[in-house]
């Protein structure tokens, strides 16, 4: 079971989960590396680069294919692959 890890500001403020504002600042453009250089600074909290890897890995795949899926060729007056439905082959009698 997992356990969420709440971090304050150093500066003060509200508490909030390591792994929302992991997420936050990736989102914002920001390297693994330079989110664990702002959790010292700014929250000083300690947080290892595998923390950081895991909260980012799901987002970093899940840009990676969006851009995948944009780089995608379509056919002129065809359909994305991704919008074709799937069906079955037709049984044979």
């Amino acid at each position: 079971m997992a356990r969420m890890v709440m971090i304050t500001p150093v500066k003060g403020g509200e508490a909030v989960a390591r792994k929302d504002v992991i997420r936050q600042l990736a989102e914002a453009g920001k390297s693994r590396r330079e989110i664990v250089n702002i959790l010292k600074e700014e929250y000083g909290h300690e947080c290892a680069y595998q923390i950081v890897f895991a909260a980012t890995s799901e987002k970093a795949a899940a840009r990676k294919n969006k851009k995948e899926a944009e780089k995608a060729v379509v056919p002129e007056g065809g359909v994305p692959a991704e919008k074709v439905e799937k069906t079955e082959p037709a049984k044979k009698a």
